[in-house]
């Protein structure tokens, strides 16, 4: 597996691109990123490394408290698990735009076509999923209280999400 996703992350970067600063084990660093959303279409987003212990543990704790309480919490791996990416008020926002994995200051990979697992809040509105695979798309609705390990093609390939019916 681990063969695959470097392969994967190879064949995003551009060839013109100079190799970035390694992690600090050299390997690609996971992110916890915390997406506020807004009506008019603006975000405020904050993003840490995921894991580990350090000058940014303190941060990562207050991120961590308010992506548990978040609308919507969307992991990378079907265990919820792996790059974390959260989502906190209502709009529509475009998972591509979204760093999932980094190297250095390089984003690697983003949250397009990445939903392993998702779970909303209690206080949820309505939200959807719009996909996106080859020539089929699609929406998948959610509500409150879900926790999905995500076996349907449409989330797995979710290009967007949309919370409180914009």
């Amino acid at each position: 597996m681990k063969k695959w996703i470097l392969g994967a992350l190879f064949l995003m970067v551009p060839a013109c691109s100079t190799p970035p600063e390694p992690g600090p084990d050299g390997d690609p660093v996971s992110l916890l990123t915390i997406v506020e959303l807004h009506p008019d279409g603006n975000h405020v987003v904050t993003e840490a490394p995921l894991g580990g212990d350090g000058p940014g543990s303190q941060t990562q704790a207050i991120m961590t408290t308010t992506c548990t309480n978040s609308v919507l919490r969307i992991s990378y791996l079907s265990n919820y698990g792996g790059s974390q990416i959260c989502f906190v008020g209502a709009g529509t926002a475009n998972l591509g735009q979204f760093c999932r994995l980094k190297v250095g200051p390089t984003c690697y990979a983003n949250w397009a076509q990445s939903v392993g697992s998702y779970r909303t809040g209690s206080s949820i509105p309505i939200g959807y999923f719009t996909c996106q695979f080859g020539g089929d798309a699609g929406t998948n609705l959610f509500g409150a209280n879900n926790n999905v390990p995500v076996t349907d093609w449409c989330p797995q390939h979710a290009i967007q999400v949309s919370i409180g019916g914009t």
